[in-house]
């Protein structure tokens, strides 16, 4: 939350401290591999990001990816909001195919019927990134 926070006042570096606080705290609990880890991580590529630190931050959240698919297979929208942060900062560090390509596998996860429990921001920015007009 106090990275959010922080990230939402334009303090990237801060927010980065945060989350590396709290990645050190959840290893001095063991609990690297459960869905707090996940959003942390997800934050804190959120961090790398808005400091101009890409390959740092797709590094962070593949791992989140890897996590998330391991802990819930079954965690759909999750993932997809995960595939969707992941296409947007592709498409910032300038790789439009890798955004494009990740941005059709967040929908392709996605089916049909299950898109009305996706945030509808989040679903038309998903289908920018692609180049999708689909429903």
């Amino acid at each position: 939350l106090r990275a959010a926070i922080q990230l939402g006042s334009g303090d990237a570096a801060a927010a980065l401290a945060s989350c590396d606080e709290a990645q050190a705290m959840l290893r001095d609990l063991g609990e690297t591999q459960g869905a707090i880890a996940v959003a942390v991580a997800a934050r804190r590529a959120e961090a790398l990001a808005a400091l101009r630190r890409y390959a740092e931050a797709q590094t962070e959240l593949q791992s989140a990816l890897a996590t998330w698919q391991h802990l819930a297979p079954d965690g759909v929208r999750r993932h997809a909001e995960l595939l969707a942060q992941l296409a947007s900062l592709q498409a910032a560090a300038g790789d439009a195919r890798a955004a494009r390509a990740t941005a059709k596998a967040a929908l392709a996860l996605v089916p049909v019927r299950l898109r009305d429990e996706i945030d509808p921001a989040l679903l038309a920015a998903i289908r920018l990134i692609a180049g999708a007009s689909s429903r």
